[in-house]
């Protein structure tokens, strides 16, 4: 407390001390104030826009359109023209497609009705590409022949076991059925061939008469031949059995394996296309494998085979896209909710990232709670949602919104979502910061003009003050002063003005005053730079320099020998050099009763750094391994400091 009261500051000083941080504290508490008001305006904004986008998307989505993208479509075999570079699917309900290669999606073919063909339940296809005609193996036993032209059809065949897989080539259907294959003529007579040789569980052909009875019970059970195709005269087929695609030869009827345990995630194949380079497979969506590469290709496509580039889905992404650009969204989308599964609780239908960062139709995806529980409320209440600022491991910070799409009758059937990055809520709350911090820094200009212009407004009268003091003590009485404010001190300067007045009528009826003599001033002795001086065996070592030396020089004594160190480094001043060496040579020294030198060096990476053996008469330089007679006497630059080291004799 002694020492705070013995403080002696001007009073601009004093002023600034006192008004400098009551200023930066306002003018800080304005900035929080600020930003915290811009970030709940700039939050506010968002959720305003989010749910009006999401609200209006909602309005013009046909909920009955919507319901027909969203329709899966479930593939129950495939066929691959590779005349036209086509891949013909024909689904469940027994209505033919073409699977669009780039989307995934099936697409109708125009003119057929599914109704005709719902008497029948459909195991295989094959395309005839000349006749453009399809034959389907049925469940009945049947052949059929699908006129894609006409859409006419017709039974061609009956046979006395249910055909599996079909291919077909040169006039000829490739039928497989309870492990055997067969051949029949389409024209010009229609006759089905029993192969000779069967095709035993093992892969290797050989004529049924000498087949064991281990053979057949492992041929029964461990293999099948579903969904065939043909190619270069060798027949593709499926092993639903053992989840693996086999090949034969047609010449020799050569049995192999051909792809075996590919698939990820314990997937099936249930139906195959084949050209020269890929395989077409279809599980919930279609794969296409690549034969040269072996490389698997499934990420791009839809679950179900929903076709992405109908009309109808194009009618809406164009205007969700334009709605996504022009509001600089993050993520615009239609999904519905999905029950029933362990995993997943929704997939999405309509996504504008079309091209770019694109889900496809039939995505699952995992909502966390709260999102699904706002989903929940749209569907079941026709409420909207707007989530909080939520971190996602797959897409990073969001704000999303819902909006329901209705029906006709007012249902909700379907939801529209839009999702914000916060990087863009963080951009403009960015951008309020720094209008924030503008606005503190010229806060805290004006303030610090203020509290100077206030001082200044304050020593002025009092300098004034103190000048006429000194006029009067040299002998100028009557001089008077003029200070209109403070009040103060304009009634200070009244009385002042008073006593100045006093003092000329009391000189003048006494006589003149003399001042008195000004007392001599008193020299102030200040010390010289500290010299450090050890003496071992008759032999000196002076210092000079290093306690006014900025530079990082450091010099500790241990068992007799002198550590040198000089670090690249310079300090702004003299006692930051002081206190930074104070804290290196404790640590060297501590090194050095450890035996760790090398730590040192490690550490601090000095540029100089030597040993002064005084005993041994040497100087080692630590980093080069050079090693200096110091003799009779020696001078040793470090830096801007000198190292002495002379024999006791020549001082004397």
């Amino acid at each position: 407390m002694e020492f705070i009261k013995n403080i002696k500051l001007s009073f601009l000083v004093l002023v600034l001390l006192i008004l400098l941080p009551v200023i930066v504290i306002i003018v800080f508490i304005m900035a929080i104030h600020n930003y915290n008001e811009s970030y709940d305006a700039i939050l506010g904004g968002f959720d305003k826009k989010l749910l009006a986008t999401s609200s209006i998307t909602a309005s013009f989505v046909d909920a009955d359109e919507h319901s027909i993208i969203a329709t899966p479509k479930y593939m129950g075999s495939f066929s691959y023209d590779n005349k036209s570079n086509i891949l013909y699917g024909m689904s469940v309900n027994n209505k033919p497609q073409k699977i669009n290669l780039k989307s995934g999606g099936a697409i109708d073919i125009d003119g057929f009705d599914e109704s005709n063909l719902s008497s029948y339940i459909i195991n295989d296809i094959a395309i005839d590409s000349l006749e453009n005609t399809l034959y389907a193996s049925t469940y009945s036993k049947e052949l059929l022949s699908i006129d894609l032209n006409s859409t006419k059809i017709e039974v061609i065949a009956r046979f006395d076991f249910v055909p599996q897989g079909v291919a077909y080539s040169d006039n000829r259907v490739y039928i497989s059925s309870n492990k055997s294959l067969y051949s029949f003529n389409i024209k010009p007579k229609r006759v089905l061939k029993k192969f000779k040789y069967t095709i035993d569980a093992v892969g290797i052909s050989k004529p049924k008469s000498i087949e064991t009875k281990e053979a057949k019970l492992l041929k029964t059970f461990l293999y099948s031949m579903d969904s065939l195709s043909i190619l270069d005269n060798k027949i593709y087929g499926v092993d639903r059995a053992n989840n693996q695609i086999f090949k034969i030869d047609i010449d020799t009827l050569e049995y192999s394996i051909e792809l075996k345990e590919f698939l990820p995630d314990g997937r099936r194949v249930h139906h195959l296309g084949v050209d020269s380079n890929h395989f077409y497979m279809g599980v919930d969506n279609l794969m296409v494998y690549e034969r040269n590469s072996s490389t698997l290709l499934e990420d791009n496509f839809g679950r179900l085979y929903r076709d992405d580039t109908t009309q109808m889905y194009l009618k809406y992404i164009k205007p969700m896209t334009e709605i996504k650009k022009s509001l600089n969204l993050t993520y615009h989308y239609t999904f519905n909710l999905l029950y029933n599964d362990k995993e997943n609780n929704c997939f999405y239908i309509m996504d504008v990232n079309y091209g770019g960062d694109y889900t496809p139709i039939g995505s699952y995806d995992t909502m966390d709670k709260d999102d699904l529980l706002g989903a929940e409320n749209v569907m079941l209440r026709d409420e909207t949602y707007v989530s909080a600022v939520k971190l996602w491991e797959k897409w990073g910070l969001l704000k999303v919104a819902y909006a329901g799409i209705k029906d006709k009758t007012g249902k909700v059937v379907a939801i529209t979502g839009t999702d914000v990055d916060v990087s863009i809520i963080n951009i403009k709350t960015r951008d309020a910061l720094i209008q924030s911090i503008i606005i503190g820094i010229l806060a805290l200009i004006i303030g610090i003009y203020a509290s100077y212009f206030i001082a200044i407004k304050i020593i002025r009268p009092i300098e004034i003050l103190k000048y006429s003091a000194l006029k009067i003590a040299a002998g100028n009485y009557g001089d008077n002063i003029s200070i209109q404010s403070p009040q103060e001190l304009n009634k200070l300067s009244i009385e002042f003005n008073n006593m100045s007045n006093e003092l000329k009528s009391t000189v003048e009826n006494f006589g003149e005053y003399k001042a008195p003599i000004d007392s001599d001033t008193l020299g102030i002795q200040l010390q010289d730079k500290l010299n450090q001086s050890l003496i071992i065996n008759n032999r000196y070592i002076t210092i000079e320099g290093l306690e006014s030396s900025r530079n990082l020089i450091g010099m500790v004594e241990d068992n007799n020998l002198y550590y040198i160190y000089s670090l690249d480094e310079v300090l702004d001043t003299t006692l930051d050099a002081t206190k930074k060496r104070a804290v290196i040579n404790n640590i060297l020294l501590r090194l050095l009763q450890k035996d760790n030198l090398d730590k040192f060096i490690d550490i601090f990476k000095p540029k100089i750094f030597s040993i002064i053996d005084i005993a041994n008469y040497n100087v080692e330089d630590i980093l080069t391994k050079d090693t200096i007679d110091i003799g009779e006497s020696k001078e040793i630059e470090f830096e801007d400091i000198k190292v002495s080291i002379a024999n006791q004799r020549i001082l004397s």
